[in-house]
């Protein structure tokens, strides 16, 4: 079954999106590089602590998410690269990618190998400790930041389903920079 939304990635964020988004009854598709992730993911599927299981897809070949329209970047801004190529691979060519990264130049890594048609930025102050491999802690709430891009509106109502508190801004430079300036100061 083609996925609602591929999450790349399978950190404490990634974790964290894909359990509230199946909840929701989305049909997520996780891309993983870390095998211990992939495994746990595999058995239980994604977890929030004190929570259900929520049953997820989980691959490390890009091959099983062919033609995949939204993605989510939810991975280390040094995995960035990797990522980008293999979502090369299996984003639609009118998919978008968004990027949820900390960090700067996430989008520039991304653009290099999907085109800058099938990139956009976002911020998120959520918080998420991860407890073991596919089992999440959620720290507060938080908000989502969405640059707007015309490809945007199914994501959107993607991101609704899970009850995730979002905005969409037409200049994202200032967010960008007030996250990595709390960031650093962290």
């Amino acid at each position: 079954m083609k996925p609602d939304l591929l999450i790349v990635g399978s950190g404490a964020l990634a974790t964290l999106f894909a359990a509230r988004l199946s909840a929701a009854g989305v049909n997520i598709m996780m891309l993983v590089s870390w095998q211990a992730g992939l495994s746990a993911l595999r058995k239980a599927g994604a977890r929030l602590e004190g929570g259900d299981n929520q049953i997820v897809q989980a691959t490390d070949n890009p091959a099983d998410c062919l033609g995949a329209k939204y993605a989510l970047v939810l991975v280390k801004s040094w995995q960035t690269d990797h990522s980008a190529s293999q979502l090369a691979k299996c984003l639609a060519e009118d998919g978008l990618a968004v990027t949820l990264q900390n960090g700067l130049g996430n989008d520039t890594f991304l653009a290099k190998s999907l085109g800058l048609q099938r990139v956009s930025r976002g911020v998120t102050t959520l918080g998420a400790t991860l407890l073991a491999p596919g089992l999440v802690r959620p720290a507060g709430d938080g908000e989502i930041t969405l640059e707007a891009h015309s490809r945007l509106s199914g994501l959107v109502e993607i991101l609704r389903l899970a009850r995730f508190d979002f905005r969409i801004t037409e200049n994202m430079e200032p967010v960008v920079w007030g996250k990595l300036i709390i960031n650093a100061a962290i």
